[in-house]
């Protein structure tokens, strides 16, 4: 596979999943920084002339993509890591940062931290996942009995 270089807006992405991790105000300082906190995604623009893509992906060989990782990750030493990854990818509806770009928003502010603060929101997700969990006993309970009920037939 020959890679080529990629001349269009690269992110590069740290997702989480079911976890609310630290997002450290030094990751705001990164080129076009977003919080998207409906795909629990943090990214930012990577230098351009660093992407490369093939028939099977899209990177960047930015050398800040190590110091947002490294910001990341020691905020964040107590994290589950099996919810985390992180990726480049071709970002067509953000434009990079430049002279001529006007961002939609403001940029954050940097006494505000970077956490949800729709706290109504946050407790119908709690709601949903708990909900779960009667089920999930219930089920348990259930294969437990059914066990028992087997080994009974058996003597």
């Amino acid at each position: 596979m020959l890679d080529t270089k990629y001349t269009g807006v690269i992110r590069h992405a740290i997702e989480f999943y079911g976890t609310k991790p630290v997002i450290p105000a030094a990751l705001k300082s990164f080129r076009g920084f977003i919080y998207n906190v409906d795909k629990g995604r943090i990214s930012f623009v990577v230098a351009g002339g660093t992407g490369f893509t093939n028939p099977t992906k899209i990177y960047s060989t930015d050398p800040d993509i190590q110091k947002f990782n490294s910001i990341f990750s020691a905020a964040n030493k107590n994290i589950n890591w099996k919810f985390v990854r992180s990726y480049d990818f071709a970002d067509s509806v953000n434009p990079a940062p430049s002279q001529n770009y006007t961002p939609v928003a403001p940029p954050p502010n940097p006494n505000i931290p970077i956490v949800p603060i729709n706290k109504k929101e946050d407790q119908i997700i709690v709601q949903e996942e708990s909900s779960i969990l009667p089920f999930v006993a219930a089920a348990a309970i259930l294969l437990v009995y059914i066990k028992s009920q087997k080994k009974k037939r058996k003597k």
